[in-house]
């Protein structure tokens, strides 16, 4: 049940739908690969937002790069299959630096709003989806950063710590932070996502008690 303050809030908030329809005009202006916004649509009573929707162009073959790894590469990935996965998070640690040096904090970075799709050739283009929480900032902090990344690191399986460092190493050498150490940029965002892991299981065990 909606609590009034959400009603309230939807008079001067806008909806999720036209906030995303919005960052995804947005990240296609930059040159940054996600669907294009077709439209969207609000329901309201009295400038009370009850329902929102988003209508986006369909990205045929594109599956999410949690879905989207095991089921193209077995463990441990072989061969040209090794290649290919090391080419992908190579490929993802530039698209992101490429986000975050546009001034794009996402701020809910995870593997289920990156999708992967089969290019001619076996490459794997890269999709950002779902950007409604995200903020257009003039420059990213260093710590917003970190953040983003270890939000990542949270959801995705990189299969080995090799794999997770040629991506960091990746995303550093596309980035206006290149000239930190990445070991001590590895060390920063395994601290973020191991705190964030810490206050994850905390808040899972006190809604069991």
């Amino acid at each position: 049940r909606r609590h009034w303050q959400d009603d309230l809030q939807s008079l001067v908030v806008p909806s999720r739908a036209f906030t995303e329809w919005k960052l995804l005009r947005h990240l296609r202006h930059l040159g940054i690969p996600a669907p294009e916004p077709l439209a969207y649509g609000e329901k309201r009573a009295r400038g009370v937002l009850r329902d929102s929707c988003l209508i986006t162009e369909a990205l045929d073959a594109a599956f999410p790069l949690k879905t989207f790894v095991p089921a193209t590469w077995s463990v441990p990935a072989r061969g040209r299959a090794f290649e290919e996965k090391r080419t992908l998070w190579t490929s993802l640690g530039g698209r992101i630096a490429d986000l975050h040096e546009h001034g794009i904090y996402f701020r809910d970075l995870h593997d289920g709003n990156i999708l992967c799709r089969r290019a001619p050739g076996n490459a794997v283009e890269l999709f950002f989806i779902d950007p409604a929480k995200a903020r257009c900032l003039s420059r990213l902090t260093p710590a917003q950063r970190v953040r983003d990344l270890a939000s990542l690191r949270s959801s995705a399986s990189f299969g080995t710590a090799a794999s997770w460092v040629r991506f960091l190493k990746s995303y550093l050498a596309a980035s206006s932070v290149s000239t930190l150490p990445w070991k001590t940029f590895f060390r920063n965002v395994e601290q973020t996502h191991c705190a964030a892991w810490e206050r994850h299981l905390k808040s899972r065990n006190k809604r069991c008690l």
